[in-house]
């Protein structure tokens, strides 16, 4: 029984996406342009609104020694990722929280978002 994120996407496939998608976002959000941080930005926030409840509840309950469950400790290894690499790039937001107008809007929601999860 497949678990799924708040999007309804399956959870296994979304982690999956989710570890290609988030190193591409760190850098995404070392650009200098505007709109290439504002999808950055919205993209996280994706991210962190559909999985990040799941990715919190898999680092709090690692999987148990001496029960083989090989897709639990898979997902649990994704979810270890997914928020080792959110946990970087906000705190690369963080650095821009003072920043004015719709670009640091966009950066306090990130980390207002990840602060409930994270």
């Amino acid at each position: 029984n497949a678990e799924y994120g708040s999007s309804g996407i399956n959870a296994e496939y979304g982690l999956h996406v989710c570890t290609i998608v988030l190193p591409s976002l760190r850098v995404l959000f070392h650009s200098k342009h505007e709109n290439h941080l504002l999808v950055a930005c919205a993209t996280l926030k994706h991210v962190i609104k559909s999985f990040g409840q799941l990715i919190k509840d898999n680092i709090n309950a690692p999987p148990v020694g001496g029960h083989i469950d090989i897709t639990r400790e898979e997902r649990y290894k994704k979810c270890h990722l997914c928020h080792q690499q959110i946990a970087n790039i906000s705190r690369e937001v963080t650095r821009h929280s003072q920043t004015q107008g719709k670009l640091g809007s966009a950066f306090r929601e990130i980390i207002k978002l990840s602060e409930s999860y994270y």
